[in-house]
């Protein structure tokens, strides 16, 4: 992601931090703390780490932390659907 266009850069950022608050909005009682805790990692690298990218596109520091937090926004995403279609 180091050669990624600006503009790819910040959608992928809008992109991740709306997926996260889409799962946040709908986490269900049962999974609600674990979500939480993962939702709220993953906003923290993105929001710390984004002005940084994409003021300086080839920061390695920067582009890790918010491949981790996109990461962390997937695994949320994915652990929501689990609780939706086992129920929990």
């Amino acid at each position: 992601t180091l050669t990624a266009p600006t503009s790819v850069t910040i959608d992928g950022i809008g992109d991740s931090l709306s997926h996260m608050f889409e799962v946040f909005c709908g986490a269900k009682e049962s999974n609600y703390q674990l979500l939480e805790s993962i939702i709220e990692t993953g906003f923290e690298l993105i929001l710390k780490y984004a002005p940084i990218a994409v003021n300086n596109p080839s920061d390695r520091e920067a582009r890790e932390a918010l491949g981790l937090g996109s990461d962390l926004g997937g695994y949320a995403y994915r652990s929501q659907a689990n609780a939706f279609i086992f129920g929990q």
